[in-house]
């Protein structure tokens, strides 16, 4: 189980990069988001129409993914 920490370090990762883009479905609008940036992860502005955290923190997913493995490693 130690050996696959490295998989959810990278979701949480992810997860918290991806974030401020969560549930951003409407390609004019992304576009319109990401257009000009080098860098699409870990946005300042928050662009998700469902909630809003702070940018670098993880989503309720990726809370319950955590969960999920430490019960799985217990």
């Amino acid at each position: 189980m130690k050996n696959n920490l490295h998989v959810l370090l990278g979701a949480t990762v992810a997860d918290a990069a991806a974030r401020p883009l969560h549930w951003v479905y409407d390609e004019k609008k992304l576009k319109s988001y990401i257009k000009g940036k080098k860098n699409t992860a870990f946005f300042n502005q928050n662009r998700s129409p469902f909630y809003s955290i702070k940018t670098g923190e993880v989503s309720g997913y990726n809370d319950v993914g955590q969960v999920m493995f430490n019960t799985l490693a217990k």
